[in-house]
């Protein structure tokens, strides 16, 4: 009973590490983008963390990704649908490519 108890806590402990370290993947910009979101290397749990991207722009941003390849700068993020205009213009300060 012991046993189990020890390993039902260590893989709460996994998880929420886990969990909690997940953004750090995807902010590993360099320099004076650090912080920022790496939308070449986000997932889509990870996007949806930047204000105003809800799970299907963050959809649509992978599969740009995935046809297209990785974004060269922030601007090509424009090309996706739902992110030209203001809604672009939020979020720019908080995103990066590498």
């Amino acid at each position: 009973m012991l046993f189990l108890t020890v390993v039902l806590l260590s893989g709460l402990g996994i998880d929420y590490a886990r969990k909690r370290c997940a953004p750090l993947r995807a902010t590993l910009c360099l320099d004076t983008s650090y912080g920022k979101i790496n939308i070449n290397a986000a997932d889509k749990e990870i996007m949806t963390e930047i204000p105003g991207i809800g799970n299907i722009i963050a959809q649509r941003i992978i599969e740009y990704r995935g046809v297209n390849g990785p974004f060269s700068d922030i601007e090509t993020l424009r090309k996706v649908k739902g992110l030209s205009g203001s809604r672009y213009d939020r979020i720019k300060g908080t995103i990066c490519v590498e």
